[in-house]
């Protein structure tokens, strides 16, 4: 069965009727150099535009759906996103890849503005504050959040009812425990969905024996997601650092204690230069958003205040995975079998027993994570498991085994959730059909570079978009209307008295 201590016979099909929503990031390409188009001039205020808002960049468009409870609809809203968009944009072309084209220079990206509000200024500082210690490049990388929740009803089932704790206890403890079980196994998801096996001359380490392809493209022979392992989100920085997810009062502590105490090599750029400033603070963390973990504890608290505040007075609302490759070879970069697998495999580690994470266990799991990131394809590859070496093939088929009885139980007559899994799982023992595999493939037969391969997808995604009429868009009016909103809420609020911001971040930090 799927846990020791959970018996899959006390489940219902409420459990397959949690919410799912996605955050979908992408480059805004003109002749592969990234727009020069400030955002709000097209797309509306990213600080108030509940759907369309920007990453790191300006130029970084983030597509975010409300939440939905069948995947359909989220695949529908995200569809009607880039439609839109495509429509806005005036011939740019959103990047299908995760990694950037070759021509995006450090100096070249512009960092994106939220305006003149205290709140504004925070998320631009908070930016430049990333750009000046890690760079601007590695932000510009670019990927698909996966947000999940169970559903409100659940809470009463039986499965739970030996246990004691008041509902927001409960689920602080459910989600957490699904959190450590999404760390042991995402390097299953960098296998499967991985996508990003080539990088340009800019992201080249020599710790790594790379290959030219072609041009300026260099590739390792069996990578799956260079963008998971140290050459694309990960640091030297965050490598020290040790956040407990064993429970959401150590996760709290840990982030705070991070964002408090002052790091040495921060501390070397100056906090203002000419009375702007360059980041939040000096210290190990800005703020908590800047730790990267492949999955992490969110509140829907829409109040300005701190994640960590938020999550300690409302509880988790959901989680948040985040390591998931953009899927070049679809036009909105995720499709409906990957949304049906990762739902799946977020129920497995929710209901799977999860033991609590030493630190040496939890570098463990990044071992691994970068292991398949750099090698995941090689043949008789072996990852840790229980301190042993194991093939990734074996331990990946038994999940797949366990996450098909989830499957099999909740499946109505549609089987669409069987039929995903199968599909994908073909990937285990055919690496070949992997998108990494795929990607590598492609570019070899065609000899051709990334950035073509990229600007030929991204070019016919948007003339696929351009050819639909704006009526056929269901969502086009509350797009519509959502833009033009967000652009009258910004000027309100900017018209409104703002505190000094030095007295603004003092209180921020003081919840």
């Amino acid at each position: 069965m799927i846990t020791e201590s959970k018996n899959i016979k006390d489940l219902d099909a409420a459990f397959m009727q949690g919410n799912i929503g996605i955050e979908k990031e992408s480059l805004r390409i003109s002749n592969l150099k990234l727009s020069r188009i400030p955002h709000d001039h097209v797309l509306g205020s990213p600080l108030y535009n509940k759907y369309i808002t920007t990453d790191f960049s300006d130029a970084q468009i983030e597509f975010i759906t409300p939440p939905f409870n069948e995947n359909k609809n989220v695949i529908a809203f995200l569809e009607n996103l880039h439609h839109y968009s495509s429509k806005k944009l005036d011939g740019e072309i959103l990047w299908p890849l995760s990694m950037p084209p070759s021509r995006v220079k450090e100096s070249e990206i512009p960092i994106a503005k939220y305006g003149k509000t205290n709140e504004g200024i925070f998320k631009e500082v908070y930016r430049h504050g990333l750009s000046n210690r890690y760079g601007r490049l590695m932000q510009t990388i670019s990927g698909v959040h996966f947000n999940y929740s169970l559903p409100e009803k659940i809470w009463e089932n039986d499965i739970f009812l030996s246990n004691k704790k008041k509902t927001t206890s409960l689920k602080n403890d459910v989600y957490m425990g699904a959190i450590r079980n999404l760390h042991r196994y995402n390097w299953l998801l960098i296998y499967l969905f991985g996508c990003s096996p080539i990088v340009s001359k800019h992201f080249l380490n020599k710790s790594y024996s790379f290959e030219n392809l072609k041009e300026e493209d260099f590739f390792l022979p069996f990578a799956t997601s260079l963008r998971m392992s140290d050459l694309g989100y990960q640091n030297d920085n965050q490598s020290q650092l040790a956040v407990s997810f064993n429970s959401i009062e150590g996760y709290i502590r840990d982030l705070r204690n991070a964002t408090e105490q002052t790091n040495e090599a921060f501390s070397e750029i100056p906090l203002k230069t000419g009375g702007f400033f360059n980041q939040l603070n000096r210290n190990q963390l800005q703020i908590e958003d800047e730790y990267y973990a492949i999955a992490r504890p969110k509140s829907n608290a829409l109040m300005n205040t701190r994640q960590i505040h938020n999550i300690g007075n409302t509880g988790i609302n959901y989680i948040e995975l985040r390591s998931i490759d953009l899927n070049p070879f679809n036009p909105i970069g995720i499709d409906q079998d990957t949304l049906n697998f990762i739902e799946i495999f977020c129920l497995y580690c929710t209901l799977k027993e999860s033991k609590k994470i030493s630190s040496d266990e939890f570098n463990l799991y990044k071992n691994n994570d970068k292991k398949v990131a750099i090698e995941g394809r090689k043949p008789g590859l072996r990852l840790i498991n229980d301190d042993k070496k194991v093939l990734l093939n074996n331990w990946a088929l038994e999940i797949i085994e366990e996450m098909q009885i989830l499957a099999d139980y909740f499946d109505s007559q549609s089987n669409q959730f069987q039929q995903s899994i199968a599909k994908i799982s073909e990937r285990i023992t055919k690496s070949h059909k992997t998108p990494s595999s795929r990607l590598l493939d492609i570019l070899s037969e065609k000899n051709i570079t990334m950035d073509q391969f990229g600007y030929e997808l991204g070019t016919k995604y948007l003339e696929k978009y351009m050819s639909i009429k704006n009526n056929a868009n269901e969502f086009w009016e509350e797009l519509e209307a959502e833009q033009k909103n967000s652009i009258l809420l910004q000027t309100a609020e900017e018209k409104k008295p703002q505190k000094e911001f030095e007295k603004f971040l003092h209180e921020y930090f003081s919840n």
